[in-house]
């Protein structure tokens, strides 16, 4: 497959991933298939990945920091426990040989779908009421670090569940919960792009091209959430 097909069928999926994960979250169950889709060796097609998901998810940020739809205490504190879990995921995922590491993405990505296909069926419930803040800190902290290792282990569906832990256990609405994740999963997106840049998992040519249609996914989703 040359760069320009290869161009073609990454591109459009990752300006869909970036509408979706600005919304909903779960974009990287879009856009890490995308790239596995291309062709490219599983470790390549994660740092591909995360190089294009960090700005676009840093574009949406953004756009929920300014319209007030983020709980600032929380998120920052979600976003530091995220660096550092992140981080250790991405370590590990570099140890596993190709063959493990596409076999756990490509079961990951089918289990994630569905688990989100469930929830949503089941319909939104209302948000609990906001436990105190010394427990809500330490939620966001546990939440920010575990999700954030899965993030950088593996990715797909990390958005959906930072989003789904905050409405559920930690009493925030859903956009509100949205602006958390954001902040979240920007911390966790930059962590593993940084480490798997120093490991040369990334090809530029493809993954600048992609990145700048996640912005644009992203721009278009948080406006409309």
């Amino acid at each position: 497959m040359d760069r320009l097909q290869m161009l073609l069928i990454v591109c459009p999926l990752i300006f869909l991933s970036g509408f979706v994960d600005s919304i909903a979250g779960g974009g990287g169950l879009i856009s890490l298939p995308a790239f596995l889709l291309s062709g490219l060796p599983a470790q390549v097609a994660h740092g591909c990945n995360k190089f294009s998901a960090f700005i676009g998810t840093g574009v949406s940020t953004v756009r929920y920091f300014r319209h007030g739809d983020m709980h600032v205490k929380v998120a920052v504190l979600s976003a530091v426990a995220a660096l550092g879990g992140s981080y250790l995921g991405t370590r590990f995922a570099l140890m596993l040989p190709e063959p493990v590491f596409r076999g756990v993405i490509l079961t990951a990505v089918p289990v994630m779908s569905v688990l989100i296909l469930v929830d949503s069926v089941r319909g939104e419930k209302a948000a609990p009421p906001i436990p105190p803040e010394s427990r809500l800190l330490v939620m966001a902290v546990l939440f920010g670090f575990f999700i954030g290792m899965y993030d950088g282990m593996i990715g797909p569906g990390t958005g959906t569940i930072l989003i789904w832990c905050q409405h559920r256990f930690m009493g925030f609405e859903h956009v509100t919960a949205s602006g958390n994740a954001k902040a979240a999963n920007l911390a966790s997106n930059v962590a593993s792009a940084v480490t798997l840049i120093a490991a040369g998992k990334v090809l530029y040519w493809l993954a600048a091209p992609a990145a700048l249609c996640g912005i644009a996914g992203n721009w278009v989703g948080s406006g409309l959430a």
